[in-house]
């Protein structure tokens, strides 16, 4: 008997080109200068890109020392033209939070009308800043950040 195997780029770990971008997948931070130990946010996202136009997202942000003002999401979203969007019209029909992939990070911008709690995160947290690529390894989602 003869069988044929085919292992996906995605599985095997491969580099992927996608929309002639570097597949996304991997961990990425953000990264605050500090020069007087101020409590900073600090952000980590996660990306696993699982076909060619869809990826899953993970991100989290912390703004400062308390857990209480932080926020996280986590989605399949859609991957084109180096972005991915996310909005929920059930969570806040204002909001859309905007990942911009670059060769060295992520921009990510977000939009509600509401100044608190805006997109259903904990009040005066922001998902929106540069976060760099740290790591291209698919990242582990069940892990802490």
């Amino acid at each position: 008997m003869l069988f044929a195997c085919y292992i996906s780029p995605i599985v095997s770990g491969q580099t992927l080109k996608v929309n002639n971008l570097t597949n996304p997948t991997g961990t990425y931070k953000t990264h605050f200068d500090n020069p007087k130990g101020k409590a900073l946010p600090e952000g980590t996202i996660k990306v696993k890109l699982i076909r060619q136009n869809r990826m899953v997202v993970s991100i989290i942000m912390q703004n400062g020392e308390s857990l209480l003002r932080s926020g996280s999401l986590t989605d399949t979203l859609t991957y084109k033209s180096h972005y991915a969007i996310f909005e929920n019209a059930e969570i806040d029909s204002t909001c859309k939070i905007t990942f911009h992939f670059t060769t060295k990070g992520i921009r990510v911008k977000q939009k509600s009308k509401f100044t608190n709690y805006s997109c259903d995160f904990a009040d005066g947290v922001s998902m929106a800043g540069f976060y760099f690529k740290e790591s291209a390894k698919v990242p582990d989602f069940h892990s802490p950040y």
